[in-house]
């Protein structure tokens, strides 16, 4: 749990939070930031950094989600104690289970390069 609250803390603080079409004129780019980034961007830079600490990737899953609307990425990291969301948008790490969002895909765990619908 520490490495996470680190992580988290530390990537929410470093990256300015910038949608893609301002930084990169597209609509979507999925990257690792520098120094802004959006939603997608801050997740994979979480994830990036999680993997150097020795996280295997098989736990570190970006999920699509949405809240209000308006589509939102996370990292997902399946633990022992269930599965924890990092998000730019706090600093708090929750159970998926415990955040307002209605999350729809995420990284597969077993096939890299793959998608895995979440409910129906």
């Amino acid at each position: 749990m520490n490495d996470l609250k680190k992580v988290n803390a530390a990537v929410n603080q470093r990256i300015k939070q910038r949608e893609d079409i301002a930084t990169t004129g597209r609509n979507d780019d999925w990257r690792l930031p520098t120094s802004v980034g959006d939603c997608e961007d801050i997740a994979i830079l979480k994830k990036n950094e999680l993997r150097k600490l020795g996280w295997p990737a098989s736990t570190l899953l970006l999920t699509v989600a949405t809240y209000g609307g308006t589509g939102h990425t996370v990292l997902t990291v399946r633990t022992d104690s269930g599965d924890l969301i990092l998000d730019n948008r706090t600093g708090a790490i929750r159970n998926w289970k415990s955040t307002p969002y209605r999350y729809f895909a995420r990284q597969s765990q077993s096939e890299s390069g793959r998608w895995t619908r979440i409910g129906a």
